[in-house]
This record gives structure tokens, sequence and C-alpha cells, in this order.
């Protein structure tokens, strides 16, 4: 049997859908927004997190806790409004989980973008943590090269844990400016008029020549609520516009991982 072809857009629609878990009773649950860093514990307004790998969940682990988050709704028989679903997703956020190992799971924008991006750049025979070079910021004695997302993890994280190691700033020291063009896979990275704002990154779904450019994120706009994956749109001719402000998320620049540029 022929192998199917499977475009690079299709790839990463299909990797972004991975992060909607469909509950028994028909309900799509999507991954909410988790923030790294800081000393809080999260909740829906304030989700900075001190904690191992919050925020890098990939979508097989959330899908767990997903599944597990139903059960307990399901089982205790309160917090339905407004639905199921977002009864499953504030359970994952609040910390009310009977086993903590599934309490705080959600995706931040860079783990988000690293998992759905790591497909293709496995597709030219390259592994995307191994082009992410951590730059030598002069915290460590003695060390004056780069280590890779993985070197760095096993070093300095704990093991097999290299999305922890990945943030806005990495993705894009590791990426090349684009200008007039596009391709799947290439990054929308924001950053915010306010240095007190956190950088923010989206990755390009759909790229064809149409007048519009489609792109996956995790996020929020709104700071009460909690946020999750979504795919949104841009005008074309906008996305290369750096002088424009993109919303709350600041100016936007498009960049290409120089794991996938030519």
């Amino acid at each position: 049997m022929p192998e199917t072809f499977v475009s690079s857009s299709q790839m990463l629609h299909d990797a972004v859908a991975e992060y909607q878990y469909i509950t028994p009773d028909g309900g799509s649950v999507w991954c909410p927004y988790i923030v790294n860093g800081g000393r809080r514990l999260p909740n829906p307004s304030t989700d900075f997190l001190n904690r191992p790998g919050a925020g890098k969940v990939r979508a097989v682990e959330f899908q767990k806790a997903a599944q597990y988050a139903y059960e307990q709704v399901m089982l205790e028989g309160v917090g339905y409004l407004p639905s199921i679903a977002e009864a499953i997703r504030l359970r994952l956020v609040n910390g009310s989980l009977p086993d903590d190992n599934y309490n705080y799971t959600g995706v931040d924008c860079s783990a988000l973008v690293t998992s759905v991006v790591q497909p293709l750049v496995a597709q030219s025979g390259k592994d995307l943590f191994d082009q992410l070079i951590i730059p030598n910021d002069g915290a460590t004695p003695g060390y004056t090269g780069g280590l890779s997302a993985n070197e760095f993890t096993r070093k300095f994280r704990g093991h097999n844990q290299p999305l922890r190691a990945v943030n806005v700033s990495r993705l894009a020291a590791n990426s090349v400016s684009v200008r007039g063009d596009l391709q799947p896979g290439d990054l929308a990275v924001y950053t915010p008029t306010n240095p007190q704002s956190l950088r923010h990154v989206s990755v390009v779904l759909d790229a064809d020549g149409g007048d519009h450019v489609t792109l996956a994120h995790s996020g929020r706009r709104d700071p009460a609520a909690i946020g999750g994956v979504e795919i949104f749109t841009l005008p074309r001719k906008k996305v290369f516009d750096r002088e424009r402000i993109h919303g709350q998320r600041g100016t936007m620049e498009i960049r290409r991982l120089n794991a996938l540029a030519s």
C-alpha cells in the first residue's frame, strides 16, 4: 500500500488538534494555559507556577489528565457550569484534583509551538531539541560553549524533559527573520511594548497564498480566563507590518527556525 502524503500544514493542524481531548460525553476539552516561573500557585487569573514541567505538557499527557479530571467531575457531580468540558479545564488548573500528578496541567505558548513543529523537523531527518542551542550565560563556572536543549536538560534539569528547557527567547534565538514569504511552521514572535509583560509566540499553520494566514497558540486575552490552545487568523497583508501593534501581544515578527530554514 503506498504511503499517504501528509502536507506540512495538515501535520501541524493534526498536532494542534491533539491538544483537544474528546470526553466520553462528546464534549471537547481544550488544553488550558499555564505559565512557568514565579512562586505563586495558579488560579484562573494568576497562574505563574514554580513547578517542574508546568506549562510544558505534551498532548498525550494532557489527554490522560483530562480523562482523570473528567472521571473526578462525574464522580463528584459538581462543577458542571457552564459545561462539563469547562469544569474539567478548571479542575486541571485550580489544584483541586485528588491525584496531585494531574494538578496544574496545561501548556504555555512555547511548549505548544515546539510540540507541534517537532514532527516537521523530524521529517527532515533532524532532532529539533538538538537544534536548539542554549547560549552560555556565565552562570556555569568554566563553561564557555553552547548546550543543546537535550544536553541542558540532562545536565541541569533532570531527565527526559527537554521541553522544559524551551522558551520564547530560545526559539527566537535559534531562528532567522523572514520577510515576504511564509511557510507552515514559521513562528510569529510577539514582543510586548510593556517590558514587564511576557513575550509570546504562535505558529503558522497555513500559508497557501490566500488573503489570510492561520496560526495557533496557547494563551489568553482575558487575564481572568483560563485561556488555552486556539487557532486564529490574521490578514496576510498585515503579517509583515512590523510597525503595527497586534493587540495586547505587542509587535509581531515572523521568524523561521534554523532547523526548517533552507
